[in-house]
Formats: C-alpha cells, structure tokens, sequence
C-alpha cells in the first residue's frame, strides 16, 4: 500500500472481506490493512450472515465489527501517527479543493445563463438559501460557516462577471 501512496492523489481502501473470503480471516487482513497505510477499510457487515443474500461467508456480525473498529481506532479521534493524520487531512483538503473548482465551474454556466436571461448576477434570496446550508452543516461554527460562504460567493460572482 505505501508503494501505491506516491502514484495516486487517491485514497487507498483496502477490502479485507472480499480478499479473505472468510469472516474468521477478515480482522487480520483487516489489521494487516490498515498498519500498512490504508486510507479505508470495506468491511462486510451482516446481523445474521448465515441468511445473508451474499457475501454471508465473509461477513462479520456488528458486535465483532464494532470491535474491530474499536481495536483499529478507526474514527478522527484516534491515537494514530501524525503522518497519517496529516495524509488524511490532505486527502480531505484535495476533495475540498476539486468540489471548490467543480462549484466554480457550475457558478460560471449560472453565470451565462443569467447574462443571456437578462438576469442580475447577485442573488439574495439564493445567498440566503446557500448560508442556511452551511449554518446548518457547520453549527457549531457560526464564523467559520459566514467566511465560507462570503469566499465562495465572492468567488462565485467573480465566476459569473466573466465574460466568455
């Protein structure tokens, strides 16, 4: 998996399930997983695996997968390396980034549209609308929510100026 890291802005998720084909080899490969680097693990999860449409053979039932995740400290919070902290911030950030240029580009048509509709580039009700968005995604970051949203209408506008 490390060999892997420096070919790919992708994460690396690793299917312990599917590779054991076994539930009783899956918390190994599991572990063995996520010790060398895996961003991500798919694990098969099933209450009752013996009446499972699929997959029942590799399947763990919840309480031995919650124990996994528990062991494996599988959540943001987690006593895990530093370097591995950063790389998943630095996954998170790169998403951020390509949805950020993906929101510009849709912005930019908006743009278009709106200067062939005869249309005002400024919108307050749908500003609103988009500051709601993230006052209720981010509640307990009322700051950080408002500078969000003035950046990426800032931007946004910026985008529907434009001239093609």
């Amino acid at each position: 998996m490390l060999a892997a890291r420096p070919l790919t802005h992708l994460p690396i998720v690793a299917d312990p399930s599917h590779a054991a084909g076994r539930a009783d080899l899956v918390e190994g490969l599991a572990r063995a997983a996520w010790a060398a680097g895996a961003d991500g693990l798919i694990v098969e999860v099933h209450d009752d695996p013996a009446r499972a449409l699929s997959d029942g053979e590799q399947a763990l039932v919840p309480a031995r997968f919650q124990e996994l995740s528990r062991a494996l400290a599988l959540h943001p919070d987690a006593r895990l390396p530093l370097a591995q902290l950063r790389a998943w911030v630095d996954s998170i950030d790169h998403d951020l980034a390509l949805l950020v240029q993906r929101r510009l580009e849709v912005a930019k048509v908006i743009g278009n549209s709106k200067r062939q509709t005869g249309r005002a580039v400024l919108d307050p009700r749908r500003e609103a609308a988009v500051r709601r968005t993230y006052m209720e995604a981010l509640p307990g970051s009322r700051e950080l929510a408002d500078r969000l949203v003035d950046l990426l209408i800032k931007a946004a506008r910026d985008q529907q100026s434009i001239d093609d």
